[in-house]
């Protein structure tokens, strides 16, 4: 029995021919004489504005790039602003790494006031004098090195299915872990 690239009836020079479409496409190269662009893929570092969700990049950056198979490497609340990865195409493989890699965080600090969503968009609720230095280094030192964080009701974190500060918004009981 004769392959679908060789057939027995047909001149050599078709046959020729026809070999070599059929090797041209079992090596993704075009057909035609169009050449395309190569898929686009790989990690973007995107400086995420405030006020716009981790999906909002996401949704320009499919648009921009012209490629359905995009995806973000964790997710910033909302009001946060910082460095967000972008998987596109091949690189949305990379997901699980970015999640569990280790991560380093920068905050600005106001002290004397405490909110009700534990950022700068809550109600004050208490007011307290400014700690002097020594106290304020002391109170920080927790924060340094490894830890093991809790989120704030007010957090971006999936809560079952929904990001913990839509939850909140609702006032709706939930619990979170680290």
């Amino acid at each position: 029995m004769c392959s679908p690239a060789f057939r027995s009836d047909e001149p050599s020079e078709e046959r020729f021919i026809r070999d070599e479409r059929v090797h041209r496409a079992s090596d993704n190269e075009p057909l035609s004489t169009e050449t395309r662009e190569p898929p686009r893929s790989g990690v973007l570092v995107v400086d995420k504005p405030a006020g716009w969700t981790s999906f909002d990049v996401v949704a320009v950056a499919r648009k921009t790039l012209g490629v359905r198979r995009v995806g973000h490497g964790g997710t910033l609340d909302p009001a946060a602003t910082g460095l967000l990865p972008i998987l596109v195409g091949a690189g949305t493989k990379f997901t699980e790494r970015l999640h569990t890699a280790p991560k380093v965080y920068a905050a600005l600090v106001r002290f004397g006031a405490e909110t009700d969503t534990d950022d700068r968009e809550g109600k004050v609720g208490r007011v307290a004098s400014v700690p002097d230095r020594k106290d304020a280094e002391l109170a920080l030192a927790g924060f340094r090195g490894v830890i093991t964080q809790t989120p704030p009701d007010y957090a971006a974190v999936k809560v079952g299915g929904r990001p913990a500060y839509a939850r909140a918004r609702r006032r709706d009981a939930h619990t979170r872990g680290p």
